[in-house]
């Protein structure tokens, strides 16, 4: 039996107070802005795994099969992270009904540390904000929901889920820019920002994001550490042009540290540095190998330090 429409439309808020009483959710703003997105828009299919024989195993779930309606809707309103693209290629195409093998390279991030990191990210009205990873577009849409659609820009490599999250964005009236583009570029059309916020790992900071931060502007970046195997949310400050030497004049930036289990915004003050970003390593890769391609935005079952993913990390999001 499926669930009656009326249980269906209530699950975001129960899902936000959820978050709120676990304290993911700290403001009545976000709690808010939670309860009025549904979730379930975004993530039409998507895949659980586990490790069984023959390694990393899927099961798909289809929201318009009559038989998984329940548990589909369960999932897509726990504190879960749903896989979305297996092989980079849309689950319903990679995983069959009797499930599948194969390399995550997209989903859709755990609720409460989406909302963690955009309690840090700290908005305010009129703040415009760069998302770097679109995904599925959930938190582009909840970005959108705070801010109103035109302060928000995002952007992700992969035309098939822009195009996808430009749908379902429509589809609830909204309307951030959607552009499909390598992220480590940045938007320079909608810059300056007053936040950035990248929703993959990165192994170091594309200094155009902080060209395209307005001064006093912050990013909240997952900086993978390929040597170490070891993830950290750093929050970076844009400093005023001027301010420190930096060797281009253009102004510096720098950070504090950010932990995902206890992030939190306000708390510390980022510091000023006048080096700049190291440059980029020879080929340098964003979450799933390639350009700001969407995986899961923190270190997971799904997404190993470089934000590829693998079958032998272990899962702590957009």
């Amino acid at each position: 039996m499926s669930s009656p429409p009326s249980a269906s439309a209530n699950r975001p808020a129960r899902l936000a107070d959820a978050l709120r009483a676990k304290g993911d959710i700290r403001t009545r703003v976000w709690r808010d802005v939670f309860a009025a997105v549904p979730r379930e828009v975004f993530v039409p299919c998507f895949a659980t795994h586990e490790t069984g024989p023959r390694g990393t195993e899927y099961r798909l779930y289809e929201g318009t099969d009559p038989a998984q309606r329940d548990a589909w809707l369960d999932l897509v309103y726990s504190d879960t992270t749903l896989i979305t693209q297996v092989d980079e290629r849309p689950v319903e195409e990679a995983v069959t009904a009797g499930g599948g093998v194969g390399q995550a390279t997209s989903s859709s991030t755990a609720p409460g540390l989406m909302a963690r990191l955009l309690e840090a990210l700290d908005v305010h009205d009129g703040h415009d904000v760069l998302e770097i990873g679109t995904g599925t577009g959930f938190n582009a849409a909840l970005l959108a929901r705070r801010l109103g659609s035109e302060h928000v820009t995002t952007v992700d490599i992969d035309a098939d889920l822009t195009a996808k999250a430009r749908r379902r964005l429509t589809g609830l009236g909204l309307a951030p820019a959607v552009h499909t583009v390598d992220g480590r570029r940045g938007w320079p059309g909608s810059a300056p920002y007053d936040r950035i916020i990248a929703t993959c790992s990165v192994p170091y900071l594309p200094y155009a994001w902080v060209e395209q931060t307005r001064e006093g502007g912050r990013i909240l970046a997952n900086i993978a550490g390929a040597s170490t195997g070891r993830w950290s949310w750093p929050r970076f400050v844009r400093a005023p042009r001027g301010a420190g030497s930096s060797p281009s004049g253009r102004g510096s930036c720098g950070h504090a540290p950010v932990s995902p289990r206890s992030v939190t915004s306000g708390r510390s003050t980022p510091r000023r540095a006048a080096t700049r970003p190291p440059p980029p390593p020879s080929a340098p890769t964003f979450c799933a190998t390639r350009g700001s391609r969407s995986c899961c935005s923190s270190p997971c079952r799904t997404c190993g330090p470089t934000g590829r993913a693998t079958s032998t990390t272990a899962r702590s999001p957009a």
